[in-house]
């Protein structure tokens, strides 16, 4: 390959690196590369929240929410708070394909599945349940944000506020310790 066609080759894919960061590296961003370990710990070890048929709120919402995104509920619009015999149906799917113990119930179990399928999420994510249940979320947890789907400026200060609030390195980046943390209430 002649020079200038090398170095046009190497500044696309440097600029492509730049510009998609969650697509290059995901898993590093996540939740700061400097968070503590004994913070990691801590979070670790915070207890899940048990949600069963009759429940209601935001981590609820959350929840169902990201059961949407799973495809395990339909589409229902924003803001459903409710723990009903359609999410009962939808944990109890869910189980099964991964082969929880079924009760439709959202236990321990069950959330640690619901987090390794909600990956990372972080700006310019296109995955608006996931993005609408951090939203949720996020509001729960003091931080007021719009649950508009959109994980834009507001939501990413929201989430910087958040980590440093739980001395998460903060990085606007929702990964596996800032999501359980904005499940169970941080530390």
């Amino acid at each position: 390959m002649p020079p200038t066609l090398r170095s046009a080759a190497v500044a696309t894919a440097a600029a492509a690196a730049l510009l998609s960061p969650l697509a290059a590296a995901p898993a590093a961003l996540a939740d700061g590369p400097n968070t503590p370990p004994e913070v990691r710990s801590e979070i670790q070890a915070l207890p899940w929240p048990a949600l069963a048929r009759g429940d209601s709120g935001a981590v609820v919402q959350a929840a169902n929410e990201l059961l949407q995104s799973y495809g395990y509920l339909p589409e229902q619009g924003l803001g459903n708070i409710f723990f009903d015999e359609y999410m009962e149906e939808a944990v109890r799917a869910y189980q099964d394909d991964r082969d929880i113990p079924v009760d439709g119930r959202i236990g321990d179990e069950t959330w640690s599945h619901i987090r390794m399928d909600f990956g990372v999420v972080g700006p310019g994510n296109g995955d608006r349940d996931k993005v609408t249940a951090v939203q949720a979320l996020l509001d729960h947890n003091g931080h007021s944000v719009i649950a508009d789907g959109i994980y834009g400026a507001s939501t990413e200060k929201a989430v910087i506020a958040f980590q440093e609030e739980n001395s998460i390195d903060a990085d606007g980046i929702v990964g596996p310790i800032t999501f359980r943390a904005l499940v169970t209430g941080g530390v």
